[in-house]
C-alpha cells in the first residue's frame, strides 16, 4: 500500500473496516461527497483504479484461510441472545435463545467473501442485440462501450493502466 496517496490509503482502510462498502469508505476518509450518490460515485471510481484493487487484493491474501473457516464455524453456530434488565440486582442479565443469529451469519460471510474475492462476477443482463430503435451506429458505439466495461472488469483497460 505504499504507492498509495494517503487519502487512497485511507479509503482502502476504511473499506475493508466497512466490509467492502465503498460508499461508505468515502464517507468515512477525507474525500469531500456533498452526500450519498456522489460518495458512492466516488467510491465505485476509486474501486476501478488498478492500484487500490491490488492494495485490496493484498490485504485479502494475507487474511489466512484457517482464520476464516475457523471464523465462519463460530458465525455459523452464533446464537441470538435475549437481554433483560433484572430488577433485583440492576444488571442486565444476557438469556441465550438457542436460535442461530441468522443476521451474524450473513454478514460475517458476506464480508470475508467480497474481501477474499470469491463471488462470481455480477452478470449484466441487457442484451444490445435486443434493444430495438437503436441505429448501426448508436449500437457500435455501445457494443464499443461494453467491450471497454469488460476490459475495466478485468483490469485490462488502458486508461485505468494510464491512471495507476
Amino acid at each position: 500500500m505504499d504507492e498509495l496517496k494517503p487519502k487512497e490509503k485511507e479509503f482502502v482502510e476504511n473499506y475493508i473496516e466497512n466490509g467492502g462498502n465503498a460508499t461508505q469508505a468515502i464517507k468515512d476518509s477525507k474525500y469531500k461527497a456533498k452526500n450519498d450518490n456522489s460518495a458512492g460515485v466516488l467510491g465505485h471510481k476509486q474501486l476501478r483504479k488498478v492500484k487500490i484493487k491490488k492494495a485490496i487484493k493484498s490485504i485479502a491474501d494475507s487474511i489466512p484461510d484457517e482464520l476464516l473457516i475457523e471464523k465462519h464455524l463460530a458465525l455459523l453456530n452464533k446464537q441470538e441472545v435475549v437481554t433483560k434488565n433484572n430488577v433485583t440486582s440492576g444488571e442486565v442479565d444476557v438469556i441465550p435463545t438457542g436460535e442461530i443469529d441468522a443476521n451474524a451469519v450473513k454478514s460475517g460471510l458476506d464480508m470475508a467473501y467480497k474481501l477474499k474475492s470469491s463471488y462470481a462476477p455480477e452478470k449484466r443482463i441487457i442484451d444490445l442485440n435486443t434493444i430495438g430503435n437503436l441505429k448501426p451506429e448508436e449500437l457500435a458505439i455501445a457494443k464499443t462501450s461494453e467491450a471497454e466495461l469488460n476490459k475495466l472488469e478485468d483490469g485490462t483497460s488502458t486508461k485505468e493502466k494510464e491512471n495507476a
